[in-house]
This record gives C-alpha cells, sequence and structure tokens, in this order.
C-alpha cells in the first residue's frame, strides 16, 4: 500500500489545515498516510476525523520554537519520521511545512529516492527561491490556475520556464444531508460572509455596500464570520460598521470564527466573497464558494483571482467587478429579494459541488497522480 507522509503545519490555522482534515481520512482508506503538525488543535480535529470515518492515521507531533517557526529541533523531527516511517511519497501543506522539508534535504542520507510535492496555496508565500533551490526536482500542486496568473511569483520555478510539473488539485467539500434544507422565500435570512480579517478580505468594501442598500431603503442583514488575523483592523471595522448606522443585529454583524459554519450555512439567503487583488490577495481557489454550493446556496463575488474560474456568472453564481461597492450591493439585493434566481444559482452550484469537488473525487485524482509520478531524487 501507498505510503504517504504529510508534513502540515504553520504559523497559524486556516483553510490548508481545514482541507487536510476532510482530505486525510478519505487518502487513509487508499493508503497509509502519517501526518505531522505542530498545531494542537490541527492535530486533534484530524484525529476527530479520523475516529468517524474509521480509518487509521498516524499523527506525531512536530516541535516548534517559540516564534513557530522550522528550528533545527524542527527540521531533525521530520528527518527522523521519514527514515521511521519510509514513505513512498511526500505532500508539504503550507510554507513552513515546505521550509522544514528542504531544510532536511540538507541532512544525510540523501540518496532515497522519495517523490515530494510542494502544495502552494496562495500568494503568501516568502521563500519561493529557497525551497525550490533546496528541492530541485520537487513537483508543484495548486487549486487553480489564478496561481499562476501573477507574474514572477510561481511561475519563474514550475514548467515551462523549468522542468518541475505543476498539476491541479482543487480545494474540496464535503455534502451534507440536504433533506432538511428548507427554502428561502424573498428577504428572509441573511448574507453570509466568511473571511479572515485581514486587508485582502474587503471587508471594507461590503460594509460600504450595506450602507448604500441602508441609504436607498434596502437594507439587508449581513453576517460576517472569520479569525480576527489583525486586531486594528477588526476595530477599524466595528468603527466603520458604527459610523454607517449598520450596527445590530439586522445590520452588519462581524463575529467571531465557526469552527464548522454548516449552521450558518443552512440559514443564510446567500453567500459573497469579496476578496481583493491587494495585501495578500485574491484568493487562488475560493473555499467559501463550494461550501455554499454544498449547501445549494447561491454566491456573489467580486471578479478577482480564481472567481472568474469556479463561477459562471448568471449559472452558479454572480460575478461583480472587483472593488465595485454599487454593483455588489445591487447583486446582493437581487438574490435577496428573487428566491427563484437564488434557488436556481443555488442548485446549478450544488450540481458543479457535486462533479467536482467533493472529498473521495478529489483524494482519487491526488492518489493516481502521486502513483504515476515518476520518483525523484530529492532526499
Amino acid at each position: 500500500m501507498l505510503r504517504i507522509l504529510i508534513v502540515s503545519t504553520a504559523t497559524g490555522y486556516g483553510g490548508a489545515e481545514r482541507s487536510l482534515e476532510l482530505l486525510a481520512p478519505e487518502l487513509a482508506q487508499r493508503a497509509d498516510v502519517l501526518v505531522l503538525t505542530g498545531n494542537t488543535r490541527h492535530r486533534r480535529n484530524l484525529h476527530t476525523a479520523a475516529r468517524r470515518a474509521g480509518v487509521p492515521i498516524t499523527l506525531w507531533p512536530l516541535p516548534l520554537d517559540e516564534n513557530r517557526c522550522g528550528s533545527r529541533n524542527t527540521v531533525l523531527a521530520f528527518h527522523a519520521a521519514r527514515l521511521l516511517f519510509r514513505p513512498d511519497v511526500i505532500l508539504t501543506n503550507t510554507e513552513l511545512s515546505a521550509m522544514i522539508v528542504s531544510r532536511a534535504a540538507q541532512l544525510p542520507p540523501r540518496h532515497s529516492a522519495i517523490p515530494t510535492w510542494i502544495y502552494v496555496r496562495d500568494f503568501l508565500w516568502f521563500d519561493l527561491p529557497g525551497v525550490f533551490t533546496r528541492l530541485p526536482e520537487a513537483q508543484v500542486l495548486i487549486p487553480g490556475p489564478a496561481v499562476l496568473e501573477r507574474p514572477a511569483y510561481l511561475t519563474p520555478w514550475v514548467a515551462p520556464s523549468t522542468p518541475r510539473s505543476v498539476s491541479i488539485i482543487p480545494d474540496m467539500v464535503a455534502l451534507p444531508d440536504l433533506t432538511s434544507l428548507t427554502a428561502r422565500t424573498a428577504r428572509s435570512g441573511y448574507v453570509l460572509h466568511l473571511a479572515t480579517v485581514n486587508p485582502w478580505k474587503g471587508h471594507t468594501h461590503l460594509i460600504r455596500a450595506a450602507a448604500l442598500l441602508r441609504t436607498a431603503g434596502r437594507p439587508v442583514h449581513i453576517r460576517s464570520r472569520g479569525v480576527t488575523g489583525i486586531p486594528q483592523l477588526r476595530h477599524a471595522l466595528e468603527q466603520q460598521i458604527a459610523a454607517a448606522g449598520l450596527a445590530g443585529s439586522e445590520g452588519f454583524e462581524l463575529l467571531e470564527h465557526a469552527e464548522d459554519p454548516a449552521d450558518e450555512l443552512r440559514h443564510c439567503s446567500c453567500v459573497v466573497v469579496t476578496s481583493v487583488s491587494r495585501d495578500g490577495g485574491p484568493e487562488t481557489f475560493g473555499r467559501t464558494i463550494i461550501e455554499a454550493w454544498s449547501h445549494g446556496r447561491p454566491v456573489v463575488a467580486f471578479a478577482a483571482g480564481s472567481m472568474p474560474h469556479l463561477i459562471t456568472h448568471n449559472e452558479d453564481g454572480l460575478l461583480v467587478p472587483e472593488g465595485d461597492e454599487q454593483a455588489l450591493a445591487d447583486a446582493l439585493w437581487l438574490l435577496y429579494t428573487d428566491p427563484a434566481l437564488a434557488a436556481r444559482l443555488g442548485a446549478r452550484g450544488l450540481e458543479k459541488a457535486r462533479r467536482h469537488f467533493t472529498v473521495d473525487r478529489v483524494a482519487d485524482q491526488l492518489i493516481a497522480l502521486f502513483k504515476t509520478t515518476q520518483p525523484a531524487r530529492i532526499l
């Protein structure tokens, strides 16, 4: 049976970790899986997911220093795990994970032929040159073509600039039981925004769009949930909400992260993504979109980054020009007041999620890729 060593650790906890918590139990039905992570929460969630699925996943802690960076002890811990587990494939899930594996490549023994895959999920990597210099034969996974659209970011390190291949493995979603899902009526429910509080998630644009609707006598209830990445920004957003007269349970609610957004998705009328192409953005995939589709909910998004690749306008969602707050307001009002349109877009999105983004489908794609790859002499 294929043996897969996954390194999944970062300075925080986010979409990369949540995705692996879905994927790892599915991979464990097809392979022996060892996951190394320095994040206690991530390790606990992986353990719970494996137990629920009834599959064995080996979980080992990865020591991190006080700055949550890859110290020499971290590198040595990975090196020891590699020697003991003897994997057929190594997969890194975050930038810090790739840095750890690349540093271990300098340690003896270096003659083992182990194909290594580096998953580049976003535009926030700061040491791509170092990683790829130390891992000259590693291959690259990306969630979608948007990662290749930023000049001089990833393109200098992959084909056709180098022999290094790049393969698309999309994000995935678990399809819930929708038998109890109720249809929305006009002006019922609320608009849901699932986004970490950081500059490129576009909270400011959404607040301004909500203010435009309120001024026009078309108020829409918006709930924005997410981890507070930057506390000062959260405070500024709260001030913006208050100044616009949107504070309150029926206005614009800025709420803490929900571990499982399923309940919010069941009760919302639509989902909005306002990520922009600056300050670390745009989106390279859009996990929120497929989560909305998995619940049959329609989506509205700025046409930035991966959104035009993922959403077909007026078929399974609505796209508006990036940063156009009036167009965003109009699209939100349209879905909020036209339940037939919302239902049609949501149903088409659900069909797309079932065809392309289920966990078992993505796991099959990844296993097939691992099995057909020629060994690369890396570690």
